[in-house]
């Protein structure tokens, strides 16, 4: 018993031992290889964002250059309407007025009447 004792520890600590040594070599390649996919990674993470915001940027510039030629063609258009809008506008205008000032002399005539057949009526029963 006294000797297996003696074998199993020296067992135990050259195991012990060897299994450290492995484990450190495999944290050193472990860690080695981790380093390079980070590195490659990110390398390649910086190579998409570029590439993306060289996109967007592209993107970006067509669509304002593109807004503006729509807002240039809608400004032109709505310049077109607005001139015919405030030609007919006026057009009609001077009809309403015309038309409001014939009513109102209308209107004026006949309240004039009543006005008067009003207080004489009123007058007589007093």
């Amino acid at each position: 018993m006294g000797r297996m004792n003696q074998n199993h520890r020296a067992i135990m600590g050259r195991m012990s031992q060897n299994h450290t040594a492995r484990m450190g070599r495999m944290n050193q390649n472990h860690t080695a290889r981790m380093g390079r996919m980070n590195q490659n990674h990110t390398a390649r993470m910086g190579r998409m964002i570029q590439d993306h915001t060289a996109r967007m940027g592209r993107m970006i510039q067509n669509h304002t250059a593109r807004m503006g030629r729509m807002i240039q063609n809608y400004r032109a258009r709505m310049g077109r309407m607005s001139q015919n809008y405030r030609a007919r506008m006026g057009r009609m205008s001077q009809n309403h007025r015309a038309r409001m000032g014939r009513m109102n002399q209308n209107y004026r005539a006949r309240m004039g009447r009543m006005a008067q057949s009003h207080r004489t009526g009123i007058g007589r029963m007093s």
